[in-house]
């Protein structure tokens, strides 16, 4: 009797850890762990595997237009706008590629935090087929990057598929700040 309740104590227990397994790597929060890894480990294909450039540069045109046209030229110039972005889509999404690449792969950046930081520092909201994710800063409350994630079509793993272009703008007038005053 002991010896059954021994192993029926080890099939719960592999049980359980097979599901844990299986449910962490289908989950956002695993993907989160490969793009923090990509960073910290220099390895471009990986974080462009996770994180879907095309879609993101697609998706956003029109956020974009509305976020840096002035409110009472946007009626009349959106539409040209977008036009142009829309065809040159493909070239702005292929140096955005590049310029990230040459970025993640630059030795010169050290004391990158271990792969574990942005897995644990994201707050997800998962909506079946969506998750939306908050990364803040705490010793910066203002400084916060909304992002949203959705599963791969093929791959099953889950994607950053849209930014949001707010924070994405304040982040990168921050990073040019930096770099103006070094």
């Amino acid at each position: 009797m002991r010896r059954a309740s021994f192993l029926v104590l080890i099939f719960i227990l592999a049980a359980a850890g097979f599901g844990g397994t299986y449910w962490f790597l289908k989950s956002p929060y695993y993907s989160l762990y490969q793009i923090g890894k990509a960073i910290h480990d220099h390895d471009a294909p990986l974080f462009l595997a996770y994180v879907d450039l095309e879609r993101i540069v697609g998706e956003q045109q029109n956020e974009f237009v509305e976020l840096f046209l002035p409110k009472d030229q946007a009626s009349d110039a959106s539409q040209v706008v977008s036009t142009l972005l829309a065809a040159i889509a493909p070239q702005v999404t292929k140096l955005i590629k590049v310029r990230i690449v040459e970025e993640i792969r630059n030795p010169g950046r050290n004391h990158l935090p271990n792969s574990y930081i942005l897995m644990i520092a994201a707050q997800v909201e998962r909506n079946g087929s969506n998750a939306e994710v908050l990364l803040e800063d705490p010793s910066k409350p203002d400084t916060r990057l909304r992002f949203s994630m959705q599963p791969h079509a093929e791959q099953g793993h889950w994607q950053v598929v849209r930014v949001n272009p707010r924070d994405l703008k304040a982040l990168l007038a921050e990073e040019l700040k930096k770099k103006l005053v070094n």
